[in-house]
């Protein structure tokens, strides 16, 4: 779940398309259900969808998951509209993230038959893990990322990752991640140095999380995209349930889609 500090949104997958994404992060099915009617009126509005619909303790070999997962009328409901991709969030943080790195053979395998079956469009991952982890952990962390992404992009799926982590901007390069997405009011001097050197640097793989308020309008939207997208960021995320949202916000991220991140 949502902490204080750093927090990112990794989007690990094949695909290097420069194309916005625009993401709603939704923690409750009731207040999710209750979005349908405005996200059926405005279909354009969003690249995607994301539910905490997985939470996960320590797995073994023989890790499986319920054949019902939470929220999944939501996932129905969403798909039926034809215009949003549905990435429900598997939550798993702590030492149970870095103890199930291990099992990532396994972990890809489970949660890839997963989304098959259900018709998701990737996963996003909330792994909570310490930012004093060493040079080797984060290595093993970025590896278990790949794995689990290279057997989602076999299906044409993507993975992001929502982390309190700081990966070495060098494994960012390598890898297959797509982009990074942080929070705008993170006040440390040495996270806001290491983002804004890899939006400087990388612009196509970094990206924000946004907290729109009920009371926005669309001048409003493009405002917020231009204060916390400075370097040209093609990858938003937005906290909120979006029952309330107004229209004009709403009409606005649609104009930003279509515009290739622009207004």
């Amino acid at each position: 779940m949502r902490h204080p500090g750093l927090i990112a949104a990794i989007c690990v997958g094949a695909s290097v398309a420069m194309n916005p994404v625009l993401t709603a992060v939704y923690t409750s099915e009731p207040r999710a259900l209750a979005s349908v009617p405005t996200l059926a009126a405005h279909p354009l509005s969003l690249s995607r969808v994301a539910l905490y619909s997985y939470t996960i303790g320590l797995i073994g070999a023989n890790f499986s998951l319920p054949p019902s997962p939470y929220g999944l009328n939501f996932t129905k409901a969403v798909q039926k509209l034809n215009s949003i991709e549905v990435t429900p969030v598997i939550n798993c943080g702590g030492s149970n993230a870095e103890a199930n790195w291990k099992f990532a053979d396994v972990w890809s395998r489970v949660f890839t038959a997963e989304a098959v079956n259900h018709g998701y469009s990737g996963y996003v991952m909330d792994m909570e893990i310490s930012h004093e982890s060493s040079s080797r952990t984060q290595l093993e962390f970025v590896q278990f990322l790949d794995t689990f992404a290279a057997s989602l992009a076999v299906h044409n799926m993507t993975l992001q990752v929502i982390t309190k982590y700081d990966f070495p901007k060098s494994e960012i390069v390598k890898s297959n991640i797509q982009s990074i997405l942080s929070y705008n009011y993170v006040s440390e001097p040495a996270t806001l140095g290491y983002i804004h050197e890899l939006t400087v640097k990388y612009p196509s793989k970094s990206g924000v999380m946004l907290e729109p308020q009920t009371s926005w309008n669309g001048e409003q939207f493009f405002e917020s995209v231009a204060t916390q997208t400075p370097y040209s960021c093609k990858h938003l995320a937005l906290w909120s349930d979006l029952a309330g949202v107004s229209s004009e916000f709403l009409a606005a991220s649609a104009v930003w889609l279509r515009g290739n991140g622009t207004k």
